[in-house]
């Protein structure tokens, strides 16, 4: 329900502005003026490199792979190999490994942290990384892939899940503040006049 309410985050801020829309953190009006199409050529390279970290390890691994249809989740890679649990936990991380690292790196660089691309890539990856409970079951999950090895699932999908708000934060500087604080906005910015008393401006008591 926290993360549900945090995806779908609106906070007011004051009469001029209206709402702020934040989608999986992103807020809305950070791609105003962007370019669409370099943002969805980020979003969908995002989610091809997630697959490509899991085949790509199973290349390495001398493993057979192959990439298969995953109704209605998309893409999604397999194998009919057997592996061990080393093998099992390092398929499972592979994909948001790769992406979330990649993420990290675009939105660290000055050249490319500020990009339609970068804020394409990172939003993606964040979607995913928090819809991933609701959309794939025990069958289809790389963190049950994780538990299965003996690791711990729960702990890598907090790390990872830590990583791609850090690198949605970098994007919107102000994200952890307007998600932790409540705020008090007025006309002239103050609730109180400068003999202390108290300044009726339609001031807004805002917390998320």
């Amino acid at each position: 329900m926290v993360t549900l309410l945090w995806v779908l985050g609106v906070v007011q801020t004051d009469a001029q502005s209206d709402y702020e829309f934040y989608f999986f953190g992103q807020n809305l009006k950070s791609f105003r003026g962007c370019n669409l199409y370099k943002a969805a050529l980020g979003a969908v390279a995002s989610v091809i490199t997630h697959e490509l970290g899991h085949a790509l390890y199973l290349e390495l691994s001398g493993k057979t792979w192959e990439f298969e249809t995953s109704s209605p989740f998309g893409l999604a890679v397999s194998t009919k190999d057997s592996l061990n649990n080393t093998e099992y936990q390092n398929f499972g991380r592979a994909g948001f490994a790769l992406q979330t690292l990649i993420g990290l790196g675009l939105s660290t660089f000055e050249k490319t942290k500020h990009s339609d691309f970068t804020k394409g890539w990172v939003a993606m990856n964040a979607a995913q990384i928090f819809s991933y409970p609701v959309r794939h079951d025990e069958t289809d999950n790389d963190f049950e892939l994780i538990d299965k090895g003996g690791g711990n699932g729960n702990l890598e999908f907090a790390i990872v899940s830590f990583l791609s708000f850090d690198n949605l934060s970098r994007q919107e500087p102000d994200l952890l503040i307007s998600l932790t604080r409540s705020k008090v906005a007025s006309n002239n910015e103050l609730p109180y006049n400068v003999n202390g008393s108290f300044v009726d401006t339609r001031d807004f008591l805002l917390s998320d």
